[in-house]
Protein backbone atom coordinates (compact mmCIF):
# COMPACT_ATOMS: atom_id res chain seq x y z
CA UNK A 1 0.00 0.00 0.00
CA UNK A 2 1.66 3.15 -0.96
CA UNK A 3 0.32 6.42 0.59
CA UNK A 4 2.18 8.86 -1.58
CA UNK A 5 2.19 12.07 -0.04
CA UNK A 6 -1.12 11.44 2.32
CA UNK A 7 1.10 10.73 5.26
CA UNK A 8 2.88 13.82 4.56
CA UNK A 9 -0.22 16.15 5.05
CA UNK A 10 -1.60 14.40 8.20
CA UNK A 11 1.78 14.68 9.98
CA UNK A 12 1.95 18.34 8.90
CA UNK A 13 -1.91 18.50 10.49
CA UNK A 14 -1.08 16.71 13.77
CA UNK A 15 2.15 18.83 14.17
CA UNK A 16 0.29 22.01 13.70
CA UNK A 17 -2.41 20.78 16.27
CA UNK A 18 0.63 19.62 18.42
CA UNK A 19 1.71 23.01 18.38
CA UNK A 20 -1.25 25.22 19.01
CA UNK A 21 -2.05 22.86 22.33
CA UNK A 22 1.28 23.43 23.60
CA UNK A 23 1.03 27.30 22.98
CA UNK A 24 -2.70 27.51 24.79
CA UNK A 25 -0.87 25.51 27.53
CA UNK A 26 1.85 27.93 28.10
CA UNK A 27 -0.74 30.65 27.89
CA UNK A 28 -2.85 29.40 30.63
CA UNK A 29 0.38 28.52 32.81
CA UNK A 30 1.22 32.19 32.59
CA UNK A 31 -1.97 33.29 33.36
CA UNK A 32 -2.10 31.65 36.39
CA UNK A 33 1.49 32.81 37.42
CA UNK A 34 0.97 36.39 36.92
CA UNK A 35 -2.39 35.46 38.83
CA UNK A 36 -0.38 33.94 42.15
CA UNK A 37 2.19 37.00 41.88
CA UNK A 38 -0.89 39.07 41.98
CA UNK A 39 -2.22 37.56 44.91
CA UNK A 40 1.04 37.03 46.42
CA UNK A 41 1.34 41.55 46.27
CA UNK A 42 -1.61 41.73 47.35
CA UNK A 43 -1.56 39.90 50.63
CA UNK A 44 2.17 41.86 51.39
CA UNK A 45 0.10 45.11 50.88
CA UNK A 46 -2.54 43.67 53.15
CA UNK A 47 -0.14 42.47 55.83
CA UNK A 48 2.42 45.80 55.73
CA UNK A 49 -1.70 47.70 56.19
CA UNK A 50 -2.24 45.34 58.92
CA UNK A 51 0.90 45.66 61.14
CA UNK A 52 0.51 48.31 64.03
CA UNK A 53 1.79 50.78 66.54
CA UNK A 54 1.02 48.87 70.06
CA UNK A 55 0.89 52.16 72.86
CA UNK A 56 0.88 50.69 76.38
CA UNK A 57 -1.22 51.96 78.67
CA UNK A 58 -2.30 51.48 82.61
CA UNK A 59 -5.59 53.48 82.07
CA UNK A 60 -8.75 52.62 84.59
CA UNK A 61 -12.30 52.72 82.56
CA UNK A 62 -14.44 55.55 83.79
CA UNK A 63 -18.29 54.94 85.07
CA UNK A 64 -18.81 56.33 81.48
CA UNK A 65 -15.73 54.18 80.26
CA UNK A 66 -15.15 57.04 77.40
CA UNK A 67 -14.96 56.86 73.75
CA UNK A 68 -12.42 55.44 71.32
CA UNK A 69 -10.31 58.13 69.18
CA UNK A 70 -8.94 55.17 66.84
CA UNK A 71 -9.42 52.26 64.48
CA UNK A 72 -7.53 49.10 66.40
CA UNK A 73 -6.86 46.41 68.77
CA UNK A 74 -7.91 47.25 72.49
CA UNK A 75 -6.38 45.21 75.17
CA UNK A 76 -8.86 45.23 78.92
CA UNK A 77 -7.40 43.68 81.50
CA UNK A 78 -10.16 42.64 84.17
CA UNK A 79 -9.29 40.90 87.17
CA UNK A 80 -5.69 39.19 86.08
CA UNK A 81 -7.44 38.15 82.47
CA UNK A 82 -6.42 39.78 79.47
CA UNK A 83 -9.48 40.19 76.91
CA UNK A 84 -8.67 41.79 73.26
CA UNK A 85 -10.88 43.04 70.91
CA UNK A 86 -11.27 45.21 67.30
CA UNK A 87 -13.35 48.61 67.99
CA UNK A 88 -13.80 51.14 65.59
CA UNK A 89 -13.37 55.11 66.45
CA UNK A 90 -15.63 57.31 67.86
CA UNK A 91 -17.35 54.30 69.40
CA UNK A 92 -18.87 54.81 73.16
CA UNK A 93 -17.87 52.24 75.20
CA UNK A 94 -20.43 51.55 77.47
CA UNK A 95 -21.04 47.85 79.87
CA UNK A 96 -23.50 46.45 76.98
CA UNK A 97 -21.31 47.38 74.16
CA UNK A 98 -18.20 45.90 75.51
CA UNK A 99 -19.83 42.57 76.13
CA UNK A 100 -21.60 42.81 72.79
CA UNK A 101 -18.20 42.20 71.65
CA UNK A 102 -16.34 39.53 70.31
CA UNK A 103 -13.17 38.35 72.20
CA UNK A 104 -10.18 36.91 70.95
CA UNK A 105 -8.84 34.80 74.07
CA UNK A 106 -12.52 33.62 74.75
CA UNK A 107 -16.23 33.44 73.47
CA UNK A 108 -17.31 34.61 76.67
CA UNK A 109 -17.02 37.85 77.47
CA UNK A 110 -16.80 39.58 80.84
CA UNK A 111 -20.21 40.58 82.35
CA UNK A 112 -18.82 43.54 83.97
CA UNK A 113 -16.08 46.66 82.92
CA UNK A 114 -16.27 48.76 85.60
CA UNK A 115 -13.19 47.41 87.40
CA UNK A 116 -11.38 46.76 83.64
CA UNK A 117 -8.41 48.42 82.65
CA UNK A 118 -7.22 49.17 79.40
CA UNK A 119 -3.77 47.56 79.01
CA UNK A 120 -2.87 47.96 75.23
CA UNK A 121 -3.83 49.86 72.43
CA UNK A 122 -2.41 49.07 68.55
CA UNK A 123 -2.87 51.48 65.85
CA UNK A 124 -2.57 50.31 62.08
CA UNK A 125 0.04 52.13 60.41
CA UNK A 126 -2.31 54.01 58.01
CA UNK A 127 -4.68 55.32 60.42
Amino acid sequence: MKLGNKGFAITGILYTIFILFLMILLSVLGGLNTKRQLLEKNIEDINSDMEAKCYSLDNKLATEYGTTYYNGKYTFKIDDKTYTTYIPKSRKLTNDYLKSLDYLENDIAPSDFSNAYITEICIPYRY
